[in-house]
């Protein structure tokens, strides 16, 4: 005997609500299978959950938008890092500055190494060590490293940490839309429930293979059990 299973995606709880409506005002005896009451209920809560899911999905595409914009500065920002500390590196090559240097940026003064910053927490820590470590340098009278600069670390590091702090509103609002969303799941499963409780009792006097195909127009779900021999209403003309 299937069984009928309530839907568990938003999709899906749209598409119980439309139908429901749609047999409500297409089917034959549509208007006397549901009360205007609850097809107002129905409308009023399809409207509400619609903005709902629109308000998430429109989130979640801004956000995942922006990200390639973001890794894109984060990209930028750890380039001229590495750069700054490979040419001040060159320079110690050539006999510019002495090794000694690296301590300013909390370097190790015997190894031409780059830090590791692969993660966002990793280029922001780095990032400020070396331009704290070059405004000290440059403040007792040490030559500046250009190619890039300090202002041009400067200005790649608060377009970083915007673009951070950008990212995470972005993140902030969709998780807020979609704490919305799921708070409103559970009415939307009642509502649905209900209307199909509603449904399912004004065919109860049908055989059950009639009764269920009657309300799968209003969008009645049946499943099948494992193992279960499937027979729909054409399946009887044919015997």
């Amino acid at each position: 005997m299937p069984y009928r299973r309530l839907p568990n995606t938003d999709k899906a709880r749209i598409r119980a609500l439309q139908k429901a409506i749609d047999g409500y005002e297409n089917a034959k005896n549509g208007r006397n299978v549901l009360s205007p009451k609850t097809i107002y209920e129905i409308k009023l809560k399809l409207t509400e959950f619609n903005a709902e899911v629109e308000a998430y999905n429109q989130a979640f595409l801004i956000q995942t938008e922006n990200q390639k914009k973001h890794k894109e500065i984060y990209q930028s920002c750890k380039l001229y890092v590495s750069h700054f500390i490979q040419v001040m590196n060159f320079a110690i090559i050539r006999g510019e500055f002495n090794k000694k240097i690296r301590k300013f940026y909390q370097l190790k003064i015997n190894s031409s190494n780059l830090p590791t910053f692969n993660t966002e927490k990793q280029l922001i820590l780095w990032t400020e060590k070396i331009i704290e470590g070059e405004e000290k340098r440059i403040s007792e009278g040490g030559k500046s490293i250009e190619n890039p600069s300090l202002y041009k670390l400067r200005i790649n590091f608060e377009a970083f940490k915007d673009s951070i702090n950008y990212q995470k509103n972005l993140q902030n609002k969709t998780n807020y839309a979609q704490s919305r969303l799921v708070n409103m799941r559970p009415g939307v499963d009642l509502i649905i429930k209900e209307l199909w409780d509603e449904i399912e009792t004004f065919f109860e006097k049908y055989p059950p293979l009639i009764r269920r195909e009657k309300a799968k127009v209003f969008g009645i779900i049946y499943i099948y059990r494992k193992n279960e021999e499937k027979i729909e209403l054409e399946d009887l003309f044919k015997l």
